[in-house]
């Protein structure tokens, strides 16, 4: 029992001593520069990549001997990163401490070559990957704390320096040392005006891609809330077309492709919220049809994306929990009330059928009511929406798989009466 007080009271006082310490940032920085200098291997000696991993392994051994006994990584714990990141202190505001002291000669700075390269990159991160693994408690400052303080102030920093730290964060998030928010760091709008944001995140997906699958880059954008690209992009940049021909020229494909599904889906959200409330609100249809114009014209919703949100928003306010025979009759006149907006959106034989078809599918999700169909296509046609020609074609060969016989059916008096009617027209013409 004595000496196991006795141990309790060294451990306390050793601690108490520690607490009262004066804290000395760049006498830590001087020593574990110092002791890094010491290693066999200096790159700077060095010509081959093979000994250049060489000086990286043993900068990895040397940092897990130095850790406690030597130097308190978890008091300096800002230190350690940003002179194994940067080679440098940084001062508050992301510039190097400049007092004439000595960089650090492994860092991702001073380590990772030019051009930069996947491989010799990785093997860069590896000793940060390494020192993590060993020392977990490094992990929370180093991606919540250090990396946050440096990137958001990654327009201090040269392209190439740039380049670097963007090729590293996208490799320490695929190692799991990182979160993907990372990437949010960047998105002050000092570092997005001048283009630094935009390099950055190029540069960081360019290599997450040749790490892991563009479904799991698109999985890691939207979980941490960064899958609205267009806010990386400089202001006089901010269109979906500035997004998608960027990436092009980058040959970035599954960045253009998943860019495209983000601003479909934003599109979609924004235009079928806005539809319903005019519909509801019974405003103008000149503004509506305005509306879905501007839409169209603004991208990047095609005509098989937007018709779809248009119908909806139309019958949006039908109380389907009705009575069949009502809810069918408020669906028909709601076609009726609002033909306008409709026959504006089809302008083509093309968009006619389509729009038959799509609303032969609603009918076909919604079976309480699918026998308003053939009154609905009946509206439709007289009301000059669709053409005899749209109708008989959806008829003969285009009308969608989903309960096609049961929809060809029941419309088929209508059908008869039309083909009757194109026949007089063409007697009468002759």
């Amino acid at each position: 029992m004595p000496v196991q007080f006795s141990n309790r009271t060294v451990q306390t006082r050793k601690s108490a001593q520690k607490a009262q310490a004066k804290f000395e940032p760049e006498v830590f920085r001087d020593l574990l520069v110092r002791h890094l200098q010491a290693l066999p291997n200096q790159p700077a000696t060095q010509n081959s990549n093979e000994s250049r991993y060489a000086f990286f392994d043993v900068v990895a051994k040397k940092l897990d001997e130095l850790e406690g006994e030597t130097l308190d990584f978890r008091r300096y714990e800002q230190q350690l990163w940003e002179i194994l990141l940067c080679g440098k202190l940084l001062t508050p505001s992301g510039s190097f401490v400049d007092d004439g002291a000595d960089a650090s000669p492994f860092s991702v700075f001073a380590s990772m070559q030019e051009p930069v390269e996947f491989k010799d990159a990785l093997k860069v991160v590896e000793v940060f990957h390494k020192l993590i693994r060993r020392y977990k408690y490094l992990q929370k400052g180093f991606e919540e704390n250090s990396l946050k303080s440096i990137l958001q102030h990654a327009n201090k920093f040269s392209e190439v320096e740039v380049e670097k730290l963007a090729t590293a964060a996208a490799l320490f998030v695929s190692l799991g040392i990182a979160n993907p928010n990372v990437v949010s760091y960047v998105k002050k709008d000092f570092i997005v005006k001048d283009g630094t944001a935009l390099r950055f995140i190029t540069i960081y997906l360019r290599t997450y891609l040749k790490q892991e699958t563009p479904e799991h880059m698109a999985s890691s954008l939207r979980r941490t809330g960064n899958q609205n690209l267009l806010q990386f992009f400089p202001p006089a940049q901010q269109t979906s077309n500035d997004v998608a021909t960027h990436f092009t020229n980058e040959n970035l494909k599954p960045v253009v492709d998943f860019n495209h599904s983000i601003l479909t889906s934003l599109a979609r959200e924004e235009i079928s919220t806005h539809l319903t409330e005019m519909f509801e609100h019974e405003e103008p249809h000149e503004d509506v049809i305005n509306y879905i114009k501007t839409s169209k014209a603004k991208g990047p919703l095609t005509d098989n994306e937007l018709l779809p949100l248009i119908w909806k928003a139309l019958v949006n306010n039908v109380d389907l929990q009705a009575k069949p025979e009502q809810a069918s009759d408020a669906i028909v006149k709601q076609v009726s009330t609002h033909a306008e907006v409709l026959e504006s959106a089809c302008q083509t034989a093309r968009t006619e059928i389509l729009l038959i078809n799509v609303i032969q599918q609603w009918h076909y999700e919604n079976t309480k009511v699918m026998t308003a169909f053939p009154k609905v296509l009946r509206t439709l046609y007289s009301k000059d929406v669709v053409s005899i020609e749209a109708v008989l074609y959806w008829h003969s060969k285009g009308a969608s798989p989903h309960g096609k016989q049961s929809f060809l059916a029941s419309t088929q008096k209508l059908v008869d009466f039309l083909k009757e009617q194109q026949a007089e027209e063409d007697s009468d013409e002759e």
